[in-house]
């Protein structure tokens, strides 16, 4: 219910920033509409199984994975620069399944993003936690199954000390 009303709230406020309009018209559509859309998509909607609350510590951690997410892209540019500027133009591509055993579902889907956002790699498809991940030099392969943004995940996991 929480997680509706915030939803509703959410799209209620982008609606009376998007109609430029406080009129009773406008509000009275707008909270139909919101209501509406937040009603129709309510199994989109996440809840507290998905992923833990969020405090402090959770934050820290989700701060130190977006700046080591900003690093692990900077050097994967560089290799794929190495890669694509070389004379030859060699490269050993293959797939990579492995298992990273996370449990929260917002976990899975945010390691399959990071994986994706990093040049080089692509995830393909999630599955039961069986992640199978194309990537562009397979020399890197272990690299990305022991991936140090799992450790940060699985702490996301932990519960407050």
């Amino acid at each position: 219910m929480r997680t509706r009303l915030l939803t509703f709230s959410m799209l209620f406020g982008f609606w009376l920033i998007v109609t430029e309009r406080l009129h009773w018209d406008s509000i009275l559509v707008g909270i139909i509409v919101c209501a509406f859309v937040t009603q129709f998509n309510r199994d989109l909607l996440v809840s507290g199984k998905d992923f833990p609350r969020l405090t402090f510590r959770r934050a820290r951690i989700l701060l130190r994975h977006a700046l080591q997410m900003i690093l692990e892209v900077v050097k994967a540019n560089i290799q794929v620069v190495r890669i694509v500027l070389s004379p030859n133009l060699q490269f050993n591509q293959g797939l990579v399944i492995f298992t990273p055993q996370l449990t929260y579902e917002w976990n899975e889907v945010l390691f399959g993003n990071s994986i994706t956002l990093t040049p080089g790699t692509l995830t393909l498809d999630i599955e039961r936690d069986v992640y199978t991940v194309h990537i562009l030099e397979m020399t890197n392969a272990d690299s990305l199954v022991g991936w140090a943004i799992q450790d940060n995940l699985r702490k996301l996991e932990e519960d407050s000390p």
